[in-house]
C-alpha cells in the first residue's frame, strides 16, 4: 500500500531532482570546475537551496570514497556532506523502508540499476529527473555515449544511467568456438568474431 505523502514528503521528492543534480556536480566538479554562462542562474538557485537547508545526504553504492575524498566540502563549506554506503542491494531496500516510514532522509540515491528500477520505480516514489540535469556537461545529450541520454525505465524520465556496465549471462554452441578465446568483455568485439556474436 503507499503511503500517504505529506507536506514534507512531497516537498522532499520535489527537490530531490535539484539535489541529484547537486551529487553530480559532486562527481564532475574535479574535471570540469569552469562554471558557463547560460545556466547559472537555475544552478545558483540550486546551490542556495542546499546552503539554505544547510545538508546534503547522498546514500550511495560504490562512490562513497569519491565524495568523502573530492572538493565538495572545500567549495561548499556550508552544506555538510553525510554519505551512507552500502551495496545496491541494502540501501534500496533501506530508503524504499525509510519512505514508506515517512521518514525521507536520502537527498540523492546513487546506486544500481535493479534497485532503481525494482524498488523505487515500480513503487511509484520517483520524479522525472530532468529538471535536475542543469550542468552543461550533464544537460547535454551530444556529451553522453551514443549522442544521447541512458534511461532504464521505458518512459525513459526516471532511472537515469550515468554509468555505463556489463552485465547478464552468456551462452555459446560449444562446437562454434574455444571459450578459452574470451578473457574479458573486449574480446567479443575483435573482427573476427562479426556476424558470429549476438
Amino acid at each position: 500500500m503507499k503511503p500517504k505523502k505529506t507536506t514534507a514528503a512531497v516537498q522532499a521528492i520535489r527537490w530531490l531532482p535539484r539535489i541529484f543534480s547537486l551529487a553530480l556536480f559532486l562527481l564532475t566538479a574535479a574535471a570540469h570546475g569552469e562554471i558557463e554562462a547560460g545556466w547559472q542562474e537555475e544552478w545558483q538557485a540550486t546551490v542556495q537551496a542546499a546552503k539554505r537547508e544547510g545538508q546534503l545526504t547522498v546514500y550511495v553504492s560504490g562512490y562513497g570514497a569519491a565524495l568523502d575524498a573530492g572538493h565538495f566540502q572545500k567549495d561548499f563549506p556550508e552544506i555538510k556532506l553525510v554519505t551512507v554506503t552500502g551495496q545496491s542491494g541494502q540501501l534500496g531496500p533501506r530508503i524504499l523502508s525509510e519512505w514508506r516510514a515517512e521518514k525521507y532522509l536520502a537527498d540523492v540515491s546513487s546506486g544500481g540499476a535493479n534497485p532503481n528500477y525494482q524498488l523505487f520505480y515500480t513503487s511509484k516514489i520517483l520524479e522525472p529527473i530532468s529538471s535536475a540535469l542543469i550542468l552543461p556537461e550533464v544537460s547535454d545529450p551530444s556529451k553522453w555515449w551514443g549522442g544521447k541520454h541512458w534511461y532504464i525505465d521505458p518512459e525513459r524520465q526516471y532511472v537515469f544511467a550515468y554509468v555505463g556496465n556489463v552485465t547478464g549471462t552468456g551462452a555459446y554452441a560449444v562446437n562454434a568456438l574455444n571459450p578459452a578465446e574470451f578473457k574479458s568483455y573486449w574480446d567479443f568485439v575483435n573482427p573476427k568474431w562479426k556476424g558470429r556474436v549476438d
